[in-house]
């Protein structure tokens, strides 16, 4: 969603009464806060910011998220302990997208709130004592209780 989640998409889901994600993976450090303060602009209601963090200018947008109360983030490859932390005490959701078990362990023991199970089989919980029957791309998707390794929602 790179280009598409801009602030008057995200505003406009979020005045809606959903919840917008205001892609910044692509941005800069300014460019970041400027999208951010944007959004803001256009509207009251909550919403969250998806950056890597890794990404150049991280550092910045991390304490641009903190700053302006953002109420979720969402983030994939190379998470940041220390930014998790920050985020956690502060009350922000983290929702880390995922691909293997391997790092759906890892987001769940650096805090995640809940997961995103990026790919086309879920190969992340097919290689756990978990099934389930199907799943969407990219969705969210909540196990029965019966079956839930986690104890995020995914």
């Amino acid at each position: 969603m790179g280009w598409v989640a801009m602030p008057q998409l995200v505003a406009a889901t979020s005045n809606a009464g959903a919840f917008g994600f205001l892609a910044l993976a692509t941005a800069g450090p300014q460019e970041a806060i400027e999208m951010i303060d944007e959004t803001m602009s256009l509207t009251n209601k909550p919403f969250g910011v998806n950056f890597h963090m890794f990404q150049p200018g991280a550092d910045e947008i991390a304490q641009a998220v903190l700053d302006k109360k953002i109420k979720a983030v969402s983030y994939s490859r190379s998470p940041t302990p220390d930014y998790i932390k920050a985020f956690k005490q502060q009350g922000i959701i983290c929702i880390p997208t995922v691909g293997a078990l391997k790092h759906a362990i890892k987001a769940e023991q650096l805090g995640a709130d809940a997961l995103v199970i990026q790919c086309i089989i879920p190969e992340v919980l097919r290689r756990s004592s978990t099934s389930i029957s199907s799943m969407s791309i990219g969705m969210f998707h909540t196990l029965p209780p019966r079956e839930q390794r986690f104890s995020v929602c995914c």
